[in-house]
């Protein structure tokens, strides 16, 4: 299926709302008491659907993603059809024990930062996300999956975009 800009449409999911934290601006309302989430076989059933529908790209976000317990399995799947595999996550659970697991199964990882320390982490609700985030970034480094960062531009931070 060809879409009118010539790049194969995108399948977003959020298996989760399930979160460390509880972040001002998310639009999923995710958090830490939230308990919500897609059993995975109806995850890998869709997935196969848009699959045959014409999407060539799975896009995982959340809540925080690298605590589904169904991740492995959704981006394996998404490697099998073909598809190029993206997560979003907030970067604060990215250890080995939890990275190492998924990093070969993803394309991109997009990691949110938005702003110098004390914005992120007023943002965040969390004293040390930031610095959680970034030490971190050494296990996604080691393992040779590409990364980059997403900004959400808020009332919060605007003054932090440069």
């Amino acid at each position: 299926m060809a879409s009118p800009t010539g790049i194969a449409p995108v399948l977003q999911v959020h298996p989760t709302r399930r979160c460390n934290i509880a972040c001002a601006h998310c639009y999923t309302s995710s958090g830490p008491t939230i308990t919500e989430e897609l059993p995975v076989e109806l995850l890998l059933d869709c997935l196969d659907e848009a699959h045959a529908l014409g999407y060539r790209q799975l896009a995982v976000s959340g809540g925080e993603p690298i605590i589904y317990g169904g991740l492995r399995q959704l981006l394996e799947r998404g490697r099998q059809l073909g598809m190029v595999t993206t997560v979003t996550s907030n970067g604060m659970l990215l250890s080995p024990a939890r990275w190492k697991p998924v990093a070969g199964l993803v394309d991109m990882l997009a990691i949110s930062i938005d702003g110098r320390p004390e914005e992120h982490d007023r943002i965040r609700g969390r004293e040390g996300a930031f610095d959680r985030t970034v030490a971190n970034l050494a296990t996604v480094r080691s393992s040779g999956t590409p990364f980059g960062f997403i900004f959400t531009l808020t009332q919060h931070n605007v003054d932090n975009l440069d």
